[in-house]
């Protein structure tokens, strides 16, 4: 638990993450990918059984558990997961999960541990049982805002379609966002300086 909290709170090289996860768990695969289980009555991690390449602690006041598996057996982390998730809803009545992506290196760990984090946060404050770290959206990108790599990724996921988008239809969508954003959300502004 202790290093894997030393994980979260420093810049860590994604060589040095690997390093370090390999160091908990020396059968860790290539791929993974992080769950993070949060009750408000504490979990026992006892009462999970997960395979030898895998890795459970208790971490905060939940239980972390990291996936791994190899190359081409993605239906066998969707197995790993279910079993987990099942075991949950048959064994801690209000609970949430937070789910990572998946990863194909443990130099990503950190990265996976802190989307499992938020999502599991993120499903606490919208009443749900499981979150996907991916439904966070624009959430994701304030809690990253000072990891340029998620900045970028962001951009890539949820402009670059808009500005091909506008391409294609000669638009100007971006400059109308822009508009809107400028003026505090101002309808009345935009379609002014519009000219509509």
């Amino acid at each position: 638990e202790h290093t894997v909290k030393r994980l979260l709170n420093s810049q860590t090289a994604l060589k040095d993450v690997k390093d370090a996860l390999l160091q908990i768990q020396p059968e860790m695969k290539d791929n993974l990918k992080a769950l993070y289980l949060y009750s408000e009555h504490g979990v026992n991690p006892g009462i999970f059984t997960i395979d030898k390449d895998d890795l459970l602690i208790p971490l905060y006041d939940g239980v972390l558990y990291v996936m791994s598996w190899d190359r081409g057996e993605e239906e066998k982390c969707k197995h790993k997961q279910q079993r987990f998730v099942d075991k949950v809803k048959a064994s801690i009545p209000v609970c949430w999960i937070g789910e990572s992506k998946s990863y194909p290196d443990p130099g990503h760990g950190k990265a996976a541990i802190q989307e499992a984090l938020y999502a599991a946060t993120y499903s606490q404050f919208h009443d749900k049982r499981v979150s996907d770290y991916e439904e966070l959206r624009g959430y994701g990108l304030l809690l990253e805002v000072r990891n340029r790599e998620k900045i970028r990724e962001y951009r890539k996921k949820i402009f670059e379609p808009v500005i091909q988008y506008e391409k294609n239809n000669n638009l100007e969508l971006l400059s109308v966002l822009t508009l809107y954003v400028k003026s505090g959300g101002d309808y009345k502004h935009v379609a002014d300086a519009l000219y509509i």
